[in-house]
C-alpha cells in the first residue's frame, strides 16, 4: 500500500513538473494570453497610473513579451538578475522595471520553484526503486481504472474547495502559506509593472489550466507504463 501510494505521488509530481518543464520553454503562454486576457489594452490604462515608474504604456507589445521571458528566465536561475530587467522607452531611455519589493517577492517565488525542482527529481529518482520494490515482492499495480476514481475525486475535492471560498480568496491564502511574513505579495497595478504586465491573478489562472491539461495526460501516459512494466515483471517470474 505505501509502494503503491507513494508511486502514485512520484508519477503525479513528476507528471506536473515535465509538464511545467515545457511550458517554461513556452514562456508559460503568455504570448497566447496576452492577446487572451487583453494585456496589452491593461498595460495602456495603468501604465500611465504607475505611481513608482513612467512611460510603460508607450511600450509595445513584443517589449512586453520580452520582459516576460526576462522575468521568467531570471526566476528559474534563482532569482539571478531581476534588477537589471529594464524596458525602452521611445526617446532611448531605460527605466528599471521592477523595484524592491517586487524583487524581493520574485525572488521568493525563485526559491519556491527551486524548491519544486529538488523535490521533482527526487520523486523522478525514486520511480525505479519503487518499480523494482513491485517486481522484486511480484505484486502488480492497480489499474489506470482503479485509480483514476481516487485522482477525480481528489480534483473534485480540490474544485469544490475553489468555489466554496472563491479563487480570489484562495488566491491570497496559497500566497499567505508560501510566501514568509511580512513580505509584499499583493501589488495593485498603479504601484507594480510586474502585476500589470501580468495581468495577475488571471494570468496565474490561465497558466494553471494549461499546466493542468498536458499534466493529466503525462499522468496516464507514466503511470500506464508503470503499470505495464511491473506487470510484465511479475508475469515472467510466474
Amino acid at each position: 500500500m505505501f509502494t503503491a501510494s507513494a508511486l502514485v505521488l512520484a508519477v503525479l509530481v513528476t507528471s506536473l513538473w515535465l509538464s511545467g518543464l515545457a511550458l517554461r520553454h513556452l514562456d508559460y503562454g503568455y504570448p497566447v494570453f496576452y492577446h487572451l486576457l487583453d494585456i496589452e489594452q491593461t498595460i495602456e490604462y495603468y501604465g500611465s497610473q504607475n505611481r513608482f515608474r513612467e512611460g510603460f504604456e508607450q511600450t509595445d507589445a513584443a517589449q512586453h513579451r520580452a520582459l516576460f521571458r526576462e522575468i521568467r528566465m531570471a526566476i528559474h536561475d534563482g532569482g539571478q538578475g531581476l534588477d537589471a530587467i529594464e524596458y525602452s522607452l521611445p526617446d532611448g531611455r531605460s527605466v528599471a522595471l521592477l523595484h524592491e519589493a517586487e524583487i524581493i517577492h520574485l525572488k521568493s517565488v525563485a526559491r519556491l520553484f527551486t524548491g519544486f525542482d529538488w523535490l521533482s527529481w527526487g520523486l523522478m529518482l525514486l520511480l525505479p526503486l519503487i518499480l523494482w520494490s513491485r517486481c522484486a515482492g511480484g505484486v502488480p499495480l492497480a489499474s489506470l481504472r482503479v485509480v483514476a476514481p481516487t485522482l477525480l475525486l481528489v480534483a473534485a475535492g480540490t474544485t469544490l474547495l475553489v468555489f466554496l471560498l472563491g479563487p480570489k480568496r484562495l488566491f491570497y491564502l496559497l500566497h499567505e502559506w508560501a510566501f514568509p511574513a511580512g513580505e509584499q505579495w499583493f501589488f495593485y497595478y498603479q504601484d507594480s509593472l510586474m502585476t500589470t504586465l501580468m495581468q495577475a491573478p488571471n494570468l496565474f489562472g490561465a497558466i494553471a489550466v494549461a499546466w493542468a491539461v498536458p499534466s493529466v495526460l503525462l499522468f496516464m501516459l507514466i503511470y500506464g507504463a508503470c503499470q505495464r512494466t511491473v506487470t510484465w515483471c511479475v508475469g515472467g517470474r510466474a
